[in-house]
């Protein structure tokens, strides 16, 4: 029983080794291919060596970051926000990766994880203004589907503008409702960040169609 224990043992520790190696062996590839360009190769090596690590209970922060800067500069934005936020949630080069991780999302128009993420970057880095410009777009990401569902309701009411004053109208009232629901959160944009012009854009158009014409005006004189 006793050799039999030990030989068990010693293929566990074998086995471990071996992974270990495999694991050095994808980094090697993974770093040579991320100097040449071939990023998605090296995204999916560095991937192999993290799942082989993360198996053994080994965390390696350079693997996540590497792997990260990888997926950002092969454009792959999705695993890019993934491996960044890993390293944020690990500590490693937090306001780095708070940065790209959220230039990813913005890539992705993840607006909703966006505007979680840049409220921690903020709360963390306060004097950072490139956070607080992403938390802004993230606000006016957000309130875009919304912008351009009431302008959808405007278009397609408007054969009725001569043809039924009545249902036109109401059709017109919806469009305002949406408006008025989007109204705070872009107007929260533009608070975070008074130079984002999309903030500032999308403001002229709310107060304008709301019928708070000083606003719009003072909106587009800004634009200018």
């Amino acid at each position: 029983m006793k050799r039999i224990l030990t030989l068990a043992l010693t293929l566990g520790v074998t086995t471990a080794v071996i992974a270990q190696e495999d694991a050095t062996s994808l980094r090697k590839t993974a770093t040579e291919q991320a100097k040449t360009g071939e990023y998605a190769a090296a995204v999916t090596n560095f991937a192999k060596a993290i799942s082989i690590q993360e198996a053994a209970g080994v965390t390696d922060t350079a693997l996540y970051f590497n792997a990260a800067v990888s997926a950002y500069k092969g454009k792959d934005y999705k695993n890019g926000a993934k491996y960044f936020d890993k390293c944020i949630q690990l500590g490693y080069e937090k306001e780095k990766c708070y940065k790209f991780g959220g230039a990813c999302l913005q890539n992705i128009e993840d607006y909703a994880q966006l505007q979680s993420t840049m409220t921690k970057a903020i709360e963390e880095f306060p004097a950072n203004t490139t956070f607080k410009q992403m938390l802004s777009t993230s606000y006016v990401g957000q309130a875009k589907p919304k912008l351009d569902e009431a302008n959808t309701i405007i278009k397609n009411a408007e054969p009725l503008k001569n043809s039924d004053v009545e249902k036109y109208n109401a059709e017109i009232a919806k469009a305002k409702q949406v408006f008025s629901e989007i109204l705070p959160t872009v107007e929260l944009a533009y608070k975070t960040n008074p130079e984002n012009k999309s903030a500032i854009q999308l403001l002229s158009v709310l107060y304008g169609n709301l019928g708070e014409t000083a606003k719009a005006n003072e909106m587009k004189a800004k634009l200018k």
